[in-house]
């Protein structure tokens, strides 16, 4: 089915840009983000491929003549980049199947198109650079980065980092509520909605999607042919899956809560499942951490009404309890989850199929953990193509600061209208001192308008 969609995808994109005439870089614009994206890359690494310069040992490479004409040959041949005519239908063809296929199942996709010709093992730069040519699922990219550095890995074998990206993929979705997974998939649901006679994603793509991110429970759920975006919403929202169904205060899901079996599996935190050695089902740590610091907090609590009762004068204490704003603002600020798992200094072994990659990963405290992903902000106050956008966003507005990027996106979500979110954008704009009529800001700036009047 994936191929199927795909090529309904690719016959859409020839329609917008027929076959028959040279395509350029400029044109790919007209095409989806994600396809423009990947064809970009397969631009780039054909020019390279065919416009390297010839090495000799006559010639010392490294003089500053022929360093300012190789650099200047490589510019003037990139911006000359075109496809021929005669390959346009085919590279358009294979971007439509390599795009559906990575938003469905990453994983596999990413792991075949950068082992393509590279044999069992590959350099890790090789790696990062291929890993690129996808613009969906950053986090994928950005953690492996991490670990590579952690790890001070010169090259990485297959097997390794399939098992890699498979615990990377699981735990950054083990506990997504619904509107998360509606998040993940709006890049797939914005794509298959341009097929004009395509009425929502296929069952069978929702199924390979949810099953690769080890949801069973999710996937059988799925009984329609085709699903739109609302009929997804609605088959989700029958089952409390991740920790936005039912939350304490702080935003994790109680002990103790009732389900059916489907929603268990729907439910259980990831953990590729070891056939030869079945485990029992553990209560995950962040549920311990939870229980264990609210009854802390109970102590903590029980012990202060004692010491006011006391101690009347204890207003005067220099320890005055956070305000609501304070603490909404440190919730906030806190680092998004990606940053987190990669920043985490002590590994946790992640099983995986064929063995175990320590993958170092945190379960974080509860008051840290935010009530919804930056994903879904995006979704609801920038529409569906903005994390694709997000880097863009990210260096031309908060200069690099993703914490600040996402209380930027707070604030315009707590605005009831464009009259209250301009001053927002305002203030922001010139704490960071951006230019108004850079090509980001204007789409940034489209985006959040568009949010309050459309």
């Amino acid at each position: 089915m994936s191929d199927a969609t795909a090529d309904a995808l690719s016959k859409h994109l020839l329609t917008v840009l027929p076959e028959g005439e040279v395509r350029t870089r400029a044109d790919l614009g007209a095409l989806p983000i994600p396809v423009a994206h990947y064809l970009r890359g397969v631009l780039n690494r054909r020019i390279a491929r065919e416009t390297a310069l010839p090495q000799s040992d006559w010639v010392d490479h490294e003089a500053a003549d022929v360093v300012a004409a190789t650099e200047a040959w490589r510019g003037a041949t990139r911006s000359a980049a075109r496809f021929p005519a005669e390959a346009w239908k085919k590279s358009v063809r294979t971007a439509a199947r390599q795009v559906i296929s990575f938003m469905v199942e990453p994983v596999q996709t990413m792991t075949s198109f950068v082992f393509t010709d590279q044999g069992d093992e590959a350099p890790v730069g090789f790696v990062l650079e291929r890993m690129g040519a996808f613009s969906v699922y950053p986090y994928l990219r950005e953690i492996t980065e991490g670990y590579f550095k952690r790890k001070n890995l010169e090259t990485i074998g297959r097997e390794e980092f399939e098992r890699l990206l498979k615990s990377i993929d699981l735990r950054m979705t083990r506990e997504y509520g619904g509107s998360d997974w509606l998040a993940l998939l709006a890049p797939l649901f914005e794509l298959v909605n341009t097929i004009s006679d395509q009425d929502g994603i296929p069952s069978t793509l929702l199924k390979q999607f949810f099953t690769a991110k080890n949801q069973p429970g999710l996937a059988d759920l799925l009984e329609a042919s085709n699903y739109t975006n609302d009929a997804l919403r609605e088959a989700l929202s029958q089952v409390q899956i991740g920790f936005e169904s039912e939350t304490t205060s702080e935003g994790v899901r109680p002990d103790g809560r009732k389900s059916d079996e489907r929603v268990a599996d729907a439910a259980t935190p990831v953990a590729t499942e070891a056939k030869d050695d079945p485990k029992p089902d553990v209560e995950p740590l962040w549920q311990t951490l939870a229980r264990d610091q609210s009854k802390k907090k109970e102590e903590d609590q029980k012990a202060q009404a004692e010491k006011v009762v006391e101690t009347p004068e204890s207003e005067d204490s220099s320890e005055e309890e956070p305000t609501q704003e304070e603490k909404q603002s440190e919730q906030t600020n806190a680092k998004p989850l990606w940053a987190k798992l990669s920043e985490k200094s002590e590994p946790e072994k992640s099983e995986t199929e064929g063995g175990i990659v320590d993958v170092e990963v945190v379960d974080l405290e509860p008051e840290e953990r935010p009530r919804e992903s930056l994903l879904t902000l995006e979704n609801r106050v920038l529409g569906a193509s903005a994390t694709e956008k997000r880097d863009w966003y990210v260096s031309s507005i908060t200069g690099g600061s993703e914490s600040a990027y996402r209380d930027l996106l707070q604030r315009l979500d707590e605005a009831t209208s464009w009259d209250e979110a301009w001053p927002i954008l305002k203030e922001a704009y010139q704490k960071n001192q951006v230019q108004i009529y850079s090509d980001p800001i204007v789409a940034f700036t489209d985006a959040v308008e568009a949010h309050f009047v459309s």
